[in-house]
């Protein structure tokens, strides 16, 4: 346990990263590594990745951008389409308002048409008002002087 504290320390500090590199012996039961060196692949497969990764990222972009516009299409499609309902909707109520307005303006000329004959007038004055018509009739003139 104090050998790895006593590791980590060195692996911050140089001067006793040194030191431990080179007693091997310190280690139980354990041999000297070697060093690993990390090294770019040169085979093929290698060759593909590096000429497949930029084409995968233009499809990523690509698939990026077109699921934003099909989602923007979407979104207008959908407002669209509520607008079109609310509009359809007040047309349809502006359509009921109409007839109803046309019902009673015919409703109106029939009255006025009952009330307006000569007729219905005459039979109202003597049936509702008790008046009776004079057998007689007299004018009256009236000349200006001059």
């Amino acid at each position: 346990m104090i050998y790895m504290a006593q590791t980590a320390l060195a692996y911050r500090q140089p001067a006793r990263r040194e030191y431990y590199r080179q007693q091997p012996e310190r280690r139980t039961g354990q041999q000297t590594r070697r060093e690993l060196q990390v090294l770019t692949g040169k085979g093929i497969d290698a060759q593909n990745r590096k000429a497949l990764a930029p084409a995968l990222r233009s499809l990523f972009k690509v698939a990026i951008v077109s699921a934003v516009v099909l989602g923007l299409v979407f979104i207008t499609r959908v407002a669209m389409t509520e607008a079109t309902m609310s509009m359809l909707v007040k047309s349809e109520q502006l359509s009921q308002s109409i007839a109803a307005e046309r019902l009673a303006g015919t409703q109106l000329e029939v009255e006025y048409s009952k009330t307006s004959s000569p007729a219905t007038v005459q039979t109202a004055a003597v049936n509702d008002l008790g008046m009776a018509a004079d057998d007689q009739v007299e004018y009256l003139r009236i000349s200006t002087g001059g």
